[in-house]
């Protein structure tokens, strides 16, 4: 049995109870409860660092303390700090739009309006194939696998976004990337010859919530 504080309340949990049903007694739920959203957030230094930790959290965060409760058990004592209901929410916006960078090893979700107003750095998802001439090869046997790896993790860091501040969509997404990227993004071979990469998608968003993508010129073969 161990002792868990929770903003300085008192609770005895079993050795892997999963932590955010010691919450609950605080009435303090899991917005989705599924390992979703991101929104979860506590402050416990002590808990180890987990890959959804990292995949919705910032490193600036991360190195405060900040860990997501919803993936978590106990298995020490726990001091832990965790916002009450409400004190998290932000001004809700009437409208933004967005913003993508691509890179080898990182991707930047950006909300904006007339300038940034909040930017989240994920790890680039297809880094799990290798380097970039490890996914090249990949690419060219696994084409839709790859372009849905890449969309939905920036569909997801770009959901958590626009819920954070109100929205269910951006206005409009601009997406920088390579055009190793891009095509990947596109879904199609890496040898098509693509002119005008606005033209090439027409309407199609790449299945970001967002009601049109405008794609800025391709910073290289690789970048």
């Amino acid at each position: 049995m161990f002792t868990v504080l929770i903003n300085d309340k008192k609770f005895c949990a079993e050795d892997g109870a999963p932590l955010k049903e010691i919450l609950l007694q605080c009435g303090i739920h899991s917005p989705c409860d599924r390992e979703e959203c991101g929104r979860c957030v506590i402050v416990c230094p002590n808990l180890p660092i987990s890959a959804l930790d990292r995949r919705f959290l910032s490193a600036n965060e991360l190195s405060d303390g900040k860990r997501l409760a919803c993936d978590k058990t106990v298995t020490k004592n726990l001091i832990v700090a965790c916002p009450l209901p409400d004190n998290n929410k932000v001004a809700p916006l009437p409208s933004c739009d967005a913003a993508v960078v691509i890179e080898n090893d990182m991707i930047d979700v950006i909300v904006c309006d007339k300038s940034a107003i909040e930017t989240r750095t994920i790890i680039q998802p297809l880094l799990s194939y290798g380097d970039v001439a490890a996914q090249a090869e990949a690419y060219e046997k696994s084409p839709a696998a790859m372009r849905d790896a890449l969309r939905a993790e920036i569909k997801n860091k770009l959901d958590f976004l626009l819920h954070k501040y109100g929205l269910a969509k951006a206005g409009t997404t601009a997406v920088c990337a390579s055009e190793f990227y891009l095509k990947i993004l596109f879904g199609v071979p890496q040898d098509t010859t693509i002119k005008d990469h606005n033209a090439f998608i027409g309407k199609d968003v790449l299945g970001l919530p967002t009601e049109k993508v405008f794609i800025l010129p391709p910073l290289g073969a690789f970048y």
